[in-house]
């Protein structure tokens, strides 16, 4: 399983239409992490977003990659707002 999560994660960061996990793949890469590593962990995020759509039995919402800001806080609030707003 895990093979087959790694070679998808690989097609997803080589697709046009990567998304989310290939721009967290591209910024994980510019920050001089190694290729093998960033790649295990967009499989890690490949499986548990897999694992999260089947457990929930709900659609697949595509959201864009945010950059941390190192700010527990901003985050913090931010979540908030998107908690009550849905």
């Amino acid at each position: 399983m895990r093979g087959l999560l790694v070679q998808a994660a690989w097609s997803t960061v080589r697709s046009s239409n990567g998304g989310a996990l290939k721009e967290r793949y591209e910024y994980m890469s510019g920050r001089n992490v190694s290729k093998k590593k960033t790649i295990i962990g967009i499989a890690r995020r490949l499986g548990e977003l897999m694992y999260t759509i089947l457990k929930n039995e709900s659609e697949y919402e595509v959201r864009k990659f945010r950059r941390g800001t190192g700010d527990v806080k901003i985050l913090k609030g931010e979540a908030i707002k998107e908690m009550k707003i849905a």
